[in-house]
C-alpha cells in the first residue's frame, strides 16, 4: 500500500507539470530521497512498492530536468530506461505509474518500446475509470504516443512499423475522447498540428498555428512555434518535402 507521505509529494509532482519549476521539482527530489532512505532503513533491502514508487520519481525529475538544461531525448531518456524496462515487466500499474509513462513517452529509446508501453498503460487505465475520469489521461497518452511516432518518422533509424498506420489509429482514439471532453482541446489542436507535420501540409500548420496564437497565451504559442520549428529544421523533413511535396 502506498505510504499518504508519497502520494502527497507525488501530486504535488504532478501539479508542477514536468520540466516547468525546476526548483520546486528538485525540492520534490530532495524529499524523495529523505523517504527512500527512511524506507530503506526500515525495511533492510527488501524490495516494496514505495521504493519502487519513489525511485520513478526521481527519474523522472532528473530526465525532465536534463531534457530542460540540454534538450536531447536521448540524454534524457537514459533516466528513465531502467523505468521503461520495468514496466514491461510488470503487470498491475498503479494510477502513478501510468501517470509517470504517460509524461515520459517522449524518452523511449524507439517508437517500438513506447507502443509497448502504450499498449500495456491502456489496458491498465481501463481498471481506474470507476474511480476516476480517465479521459484525460487516455487523451494526453494518445497525444504523446502521436509526439513520440511523430520523432520516430524524422529522427529514429530502422523502424520496422507502419508509422502512419500508428499515427492514425492513435490520432482517432484522441479525437473520440475530444468529443467527450472539452478540457483536451488544446491537445487535440496540438495534436492536429503534429499531424499536419507529420504528413508535411505546410497550409494546414500555419492555419493551425494562428488557431493557437489567437485562443491561447504567448507562452502555449512560442512552445507549440518551437516544436514546429524544429521539425521543419530537420534535414529528413526538408529532403522528403523537396523529394515528393506532401505525402497523401
Amino acid at each position: 500500500m502506498l505510504k499518504p507521505e508519497l502520494i502527497e509529494m507525488l501530486e504535488v509532482l504532478f501539479a508542477i507539470g514536468g520540466n516547468h519549476d525546476r526548483l520546486k521539482s528538485i525540492a520534490i527530489k530532495n524529499r524523495l530521497l529523505d523517504f527512500l532512505k527512511r524506507e530503506e532503513l526500515l525495511l533492510d533491502g527488501q524490495n516494496d512498492g514505495n521504493i519502487n514508487l519513489a525511485n520513478d520519481a526521481i527519474r523522472f525529475i532528473d530526465a525532465s530536468n536534463v531534457y530542460a538544461i540540454t534538450t536531447s531525448r536521448i540524454e534524457a531518456g537514459v533516466h528513465m530506461q531502467p523505468f521503461f524496462e520495468r514496466l514491461i515487466h510488470l503487470d498491475n500499474w498503479n494510477y502513478y505509474v501510468i501517470n509517470f509513462l504517460v509524461s515520459s513517452l517522449v524518452f523511449t529509446e524507439n517508437v517500438e518500446q513506447a507502443l509497448e508501453l502504450s499498449a500495456k498503460a491502456t489496458q491498465n487505465i481501463i481498471k481506474f475509470r470507476n474511480v476516476n475520469n480517465t479521459d484525460i489521461l487516455e487523451g494526453y497518452l494518445a497525444s504523446n504516443v502521436c509526439s513520440r511516432i511523430l520523432y520516430a518518422e524524422f529522427f529514429d533509424s530502422d523502424v520496422k512499423i507502419d508509422l502512419a498506420q500508428e499515427f492514425r489509429n492513435w490520432f482517432s482514439k484522441l479525437k473520440r475522447l475530444v468529443e467527450k471532453n472539452n478540457m483536451l482541446e488544446l491537445i487535440s489542436l496540438v495534436t492536429q498540428i503534429k499531424r499536419a507535420l507529420f504528413y508535411q501540409v505546410p497550409e494546414e500548420i500555419a492555419k493551425l498555428c494562428l488557431e493557437v496564437d489567437a485562443n491561447y497565451n504567448e507562452k502555449i504559442a512560442d512552445m507549440v512555434k518551437g516544436e514546429v520549428s524544429f521539425y521543419l529544421a530537420s534535414e529528413k523533413y526538408k529532403s522528403k518535402f523537396f523529394k515528393g511535396g506532401e505525402k497523401q
